[in-house]
């Protein structure tokens, strides 16, 4: 899933109503992936966080400032085109 911010606060208020305002952005998007049995979930900011439910990666590095519509649908065909990949090698 790679949710912008407003997509994302509708996935935490649907699937964690009760999640604690005090968690940190890490505990909060385990909690999602778990919430979601596991999906990958890449949450998209000036830092982009990605999370399976189990660890969570942080990438800091400067992003184009101004995105447009549908950059989320080519990241995440981009990723799963990558991970297809991956899994074929031998």
């Amino acid at each position: 899933l790679t949710p912008n911010k407003p997509e994302y606060s509708r996935l935490l208020s649907a699937l964690l109503p009760d999640a604690a305002a005090a968690c940190t952005a890490d505990e909060e998007l385990l909690a999602l992936g778990g919430a979601l049995g596991g999906a990958t979930i890449v949450r998209k900011g000036q830092v982009d966080y990605l999370s399976d439910g189990s660890d969570v990666l942080e990438n800091s590095e400067p992003g184009c400032p101004k995105r447009s519509g549908g950059q989320g649908d080519v990241l995440a065909g981009s990723i799963a085109t990558l991970l297809s990949w991956a899994q074929a090698a031998p």
